[in-house]
This record gives C-alpha cells, structure tokens and sequence, in this order.
C-alpha cells in the first residue's frame, strides 16, 4: 500500500499535468509474481486536474469520496479511495457494508463520516488503524492526509 500511496503522490505533483486516477480501488493495484512490487493500473478513467469543470462521475462507489457524487474531483479524492482500500486490504471486508441494502447508497455514503470497523483491540496497529485510515477518509478534503 506504501507504493499506491508513492504512485498516487507521484501523480498529483507531476510538474505541468496534475492527475486523478478517480479509481483507485484493491483491484486496480496488481502485485508481481513475487508481491514485491505494487503498480497502479486501470487509468481509463484518469484525468488532469482544474483543466475543467467534472459533471461526470466515475469511480466504483464504495471507494468513492463524497464530494465526487457532487463531481468535486481533487487530489483528495483519491487519497479518501486509498483509505477505504487500505481498510479493504486489512480486513478483507467490504467498507459501506451498512450501506449496502440501503435504496440511496449515494445519500447513506454523503451522510455517514465514515468509521473504521477495525476494532482498537484488533492485532491491527493503531498507528494504520487512526493515522492512516482515518485521516485519509476524513469528509472534509482539505483535513485529509495528502
């Protein structure tokens, strides 16, 4: 996860074309066959940032950061995607799952600020668990981890 979150920064500060991949997700990060080496993949729906104005919205939803339901596209959004799949990664659980059978996932996921479901007692460590989870999946973008 160490590698998406060095790939994610080497995007957003590139010199003249700053990127959102805008699906960032488990399944868009492929390891090598020796699961040394982590790369990013699927950048089909990657785009240069304040170029213009998003009124389209991509993503896979359960990663997705609120504000991009409102097509507010920042680097932040995909710092909020690698939060909810660092989660994933650990627990091996879908994140939202209370929203799962919920009619307006789009409204549950806008209204909720999302928690950790990994116990302090978890064998987890505190330090992924709050510094890094948390902080990048906080609702406001400016607070987030960048």
């Amino acid at each position: 996860m160490l590698q998406a979150a060095q790939a994610l920064q080497y995007m957003h500060e590139l010199k003249f074309d700053k990127h959102v991949h805008r699906d960032i997700k488990p399944s868009n990060m492929l390891l090598d066959e020796e699961y040394r080496t982590l790369k990013l993949c699927d950048f089909g729906t990657t785009t240069i940032i304040n170029v213009r104005e998003f009124t389209d919205i991509y993503g896979t939803e359960v990663y997705m950061a609120p504000e991009l339901f409102e097509g507010k596209y920042t680097n932040e959004c995909d710092v909020y995607s690698w939060g909810i799949s660092l989660e994933h990664c650990l627990t091996r659980e879908t994140p939202f799952s209370s929203c799962r059978n919920n009619v307006s996932f789009v409204k549950c996921k806008a209204e909720i600020h999302y928690k950790t479901q990994i116990s302090k007692n978890s064998k987890i460590p505190n330090f992924l668990i709050y510094t890094l989870i948390e902080r990048s999946t906080i609702r406001k973008p400016q607070l987030r981890n960048s």
